[in-house]
């Protein structure tokens, strides 16, 4: 089936920095049922690459609404009708042997683990389960793995703790705050090592705040729209944090890059919009469409790292790396989306978001 073929993936006709590397390559997206794993594999099957996904199926946040549900089963029907699904852990060795052997991928994505800090936060030794324990299973395996290219290991930019400056590079301190970027530095430093000893390509990614349409784990953005969408006031912990918001189509396209591009091997890559905005300026982008938008004031949390802008610089220059989706427009795709998802599950569209829709 062709990705145009696949309900709720149509093709963006949009030039890509990444078109010119399609086809011929066989890919392992560890984790890839998640949002942006799945994303990836999306970009990847429409430029003609085989994809393996690797994925545990675990869901982070419980229970699940009506829409989450659907929006789940679509992301994992299109993932059936675009690559090989394995439903697997990553961190047990003869699953991770196994898949390797039998599909012989050229390309690996390790985005497997936990995908929210919060969580990590609150769970430790399943953080380090799932992220650390996969990762050293992973690079076990690849020694035995001799027809693997390139590995690209999806970190974070929370490995940088609090900003020192902004737009925060690559070189900055590395100083995580909590767990969830503490268990992200370790594994970069596994990664690293093993690249040192064993001679294989390893490019590490680091995204930020990523968003978009379909995500399920309740994210700050999620939450912003679903709490627009009901009318219900927006909590701020902190209205003056700020985050480099990264839609995730643009993180996909940069994680292709990291896969594909000749410029991209051992480097070390933040893939981010490359811009800083505060939680009160989300707001104000709410409220072009929900002028009464309400916020209250809550207590901040300690645990959140202060952040910002981050610089892209490296990326661009290295592998043209070029974000497309302003803040903006990737909000307007949000509750544009999340509109057309309550209508399909027979839960109504909110009136005043009709002009999103023409």
């Amino acid at each position: 089936m062709h990705a145009s073929e696949t309900p709720g993936w149509d093709d963006d006709p949009q030039p890509h920095p990444a078109a010119g590397l399609s086809g011929g390559r066989r890919v392992l997206v560890t984790g890839g049922a998640g949002f942006i794993g799945s994303h990836l594999v999306k970009r990847l099957h429409a430029l003609g690459h085989a994809v393996v996904v690797l994925d545990n199926m675990r869901r982070y946040c419980a229970p699940l609404t009506r829409v989450e549900h659907l929006a789940l089963a679509e992301r994992l029907g299109a993932l059936r009708a675009t690559c090989e699904l394995v439903e697997g852990d990553a961190a047990d060795p003869r699953v991770m042997a196994g898949v390797l052997e039998t599909y012989r991928p050229t390309h690996v994505a390790h985005l497997a683990g936990v995908p929210l800090p919060a969580h990590a936060n609150a769970h430790p030794a399943e953080a380090y389960d799932s992220m650390i324990r996969s990762t050293t299973t992973l690079l076990g395996a690849l020694r035995q793995a001799a027809w693997v290219e390139r590995l690209v290991f999806v970190s974070s930019t929370t490995v940088y703790g609090d900003f020192a400056a902004e737009p925060a590079d690559e070189d900055h301190p590395l100083q995580p705050r909590d767990i969830y970027g503490g268990a992200k530095l370790a594994s970069e430093v596994l990664v690293q090592s093993f690249a040192r000893n064993f001679r294989l390509p390893c490019v590490i990614v680091r995204p930020s705040a990523v968003y978009g349409p379909g995500d399920i784990n309740r994210r700050i953005t999620q939450i912003f729209v679903e709490h627009a969408l009901a009318g219900a006031p927006l909590v701020l912990h902190d209205p003056a944090a700020r985050f480099d918001f990264t839609f995730v189509e643009d993180a996909a396209e940069g994680l292709v890059l990291a896969l594909l591009h000749p410029g991209a091997p051992d480097g070390i890559f933040n893939i981010t919009r490359g811009e800083g905005c505060s939680l009160l300026d989300l707001v104000g982008i709410l409220r072009r469409w929900v002028p009464d938008l309400a916020i209250r004031a809550a207590p901040p949390s300690g645990l959140v790292p202060r952040r910002g802008a981050l610089s892209i610089n490296r990326a661009r220059q290295a592998m043209g790396y070029a974000p497309a989706v302003s803040l903006e427009d990737g909000m307007a795709r949000c509750l544009a989306a999340a509109v057309q998802s309550l209508a399909e599950a027979g839960l109504g569209r909110p009136a005043q978001f009709v002009r999103l829709q023409a």
